[in-house]
């Protein structure tokens, strides 16, 4: 019997948060899970850190020659095993209970396509910058037409960064094979209107300059620190492999 669980690291150059993003992963209470590190031709130190980690868990692969980030990411859920997928940017950190509780929600309910948690972002000296963000209106079981209007609404990403979501395999495959003729792309059965679209551009800019005020923070706040290891209760968000 193989794992319910694939945790997938897509990362290029990732040496400065991989190690502690791996062994966030690997702290979970929730054990039948595999992880998949898929290093995407590093030229840093991030193939040594990888393989560093002695766990039966662990699974390396390594690209031959650096692949535009689509095509790695879409290849991490294709080197996944199990039916249930988590990806994880190289220098986001999971609570250790993360995996315990989205697997009972998906056990609980199997018409759920995906479960979502919010967020706390900190900054790369490990200084809390926003607690519990994201879902904004979407806490509890939502219909997938009101989850696909309310990010277009948004004009950002209410659901949040790949690390928050735990997904089914299947219903990944399904929208990839048939597109919008697909079992479940809410979208396509009940497009966003015009006006949906208009909020969305409307609130674009707000969301754009409150992530810039927060980086600005960030980079304010990590001057006047010294540095010092990350805190691996919380997870960052930033995706670049």
């Amino acid at each position: 019997m193989g794992p319910e669980v694939s945790v997938c690291i897509p990362v290029y150059r990732g040496e400065t948060f991989l190690a502690e993003t791996i062994r966030s992963v690997l702290q979970q209470t929730y054990g039948n899970y595999e992880l998949v590190v898929l290093d995407n031709a590093s030229t840093d130190e991030t193939p040594w850190i990888t393989r560093s980690f002695d766990d039966p868990r662990i699974r390396i692969v390594t690209n031959t020659t650096t692949l535009p980030q689509p095509d790695n990411w879409r290849k991490a859920v294709d080197l996944c095993r199990a039916p249930l997928v988590k990806l994880v940017c190289a220098d986001d950190l999971l609570y250790p209970r993360c995996l315990e509780h989205q697997v009972a929600a998906m056990a609980a309910d199997p018409g759920l396509a995906l479960v979502a948690a919010r967020r706390d972002m900190i900054d790369e000296s490990g200084h809390v910058l926003a607690r519990g963000r994201g879902l904004r209106g979407l806490v509890g079981v939502r219909p997938g037409v009101e989850v696909a209007r309310r990010v277009v609404r948004s004009g950002a990403n209410p659901i949040g960064g790949p690390g928050g979501v735990l997904f089914r395999r299947a219903d990944y495959d399904d929208q990839r094979d048939h597109g919008p003729a697909g079992r479940h792309p809410a979208a396509a059965r009940a497009p966003a209107g015009s006006g949906d679209r208009a909020i969305g551009r409307l609130g674009a800019p707000s969301g754009r300059l409150r992530r810039r005020l927060l980086f600005a923070l960030s980079a304010r706040t990590s001057r006047r620190s010294e540095p010092r290891v990350r805190p691996r209760t919380a997870p960052v968000s930033s995706c670049g492999s």
